[in-house]
């Protein structure tokens, strides 16, 4: 099923990033697109997925990449249904999230890490909660879009040592993450409010 999405997409035999939801200048579109250009020259078949709102792309973030000579390694999947979604991670090598702005948590890095997907994360926000940098990812600032790229690159120069992050961020999302925990964790605290309260 993987194979028949690669090759749905013109990405079978690529290098493969993705970048999912919210298509926004802010969620770092724009400095990813600049980082693929830099990426290019070293990795010829480098193929991006964008899964998100395919008119955002289209309008705002293709007239860029024709910009950047780069347009032809785009691939805008529109936003995927459930079937789909893990396909998309699946074929993808390196998953991207290079936010500008101060996201709270950044769900997405988790559904990477379930998938045994290694990722580059912002230092904004929330990130550095999720991915363990050096361990199941790194952690590196977007506006510094050669160090970023560099980043991406030791993984895509690396596939051996993207697996073992990607298995390391998918063991960090099971013991750390799970439902139960987080629920245990909400009960503790507000055991400690009431007991202050009657306190």
């Amino acid at each position: 099923e993987t194979a028949a999405f690669r090759e749905r997409h013109g990405l079978t035999g690529a290098q493969v990033l993705a970048i999912g939801g919210r298509l926004h200048e802010q969620k770092g579109v724009g400095k990813l697109l600049e980082m693929i250009a830099l990426l290019a020259p070293e990795f010829p078949e480098l193929r991006l997925i964008v899964m998100g709102k395919r008119a955002v792309y289209d309008e705002e973030f293709a007239p860029r990449a024709e910009a950047l000579g780069i347009r032809e390694r785009i691939v805008p999947t529109g936003w995927l249904g459930p079937e789909e979604l893990p396909l998309a991670y699946a074929a993808t090598d390196v998953f991207v999230t290079p936010s500008i702005c101060f996201d709270t948590f950044g769900l997405v890095n988790l559904e990477a890490m379930e998938h045994s997907r290694p990722v580059v994360a912002t230092t904004f926000g929330g990130s550095r909660e999720v991915v363990e940098d050096g361990a199941s990812g790194f952690i590196e600032n977007p506006f510094d879009v050669a160090a970023y790229a560099g980043r991406i690159a030791e993984l895509l120069r690396d596939p051996a040592r993207a697996r073992a992050m990607g298995e390391a961020g998918r063991a960090r999302l099971l013991g750390g993450f799970r439902m139960e925990r987080l629920a245990d964790e909400f009960l503790e605290e507000y055991e400690a409010a009431l007991g202050a309260r009657r306190a």
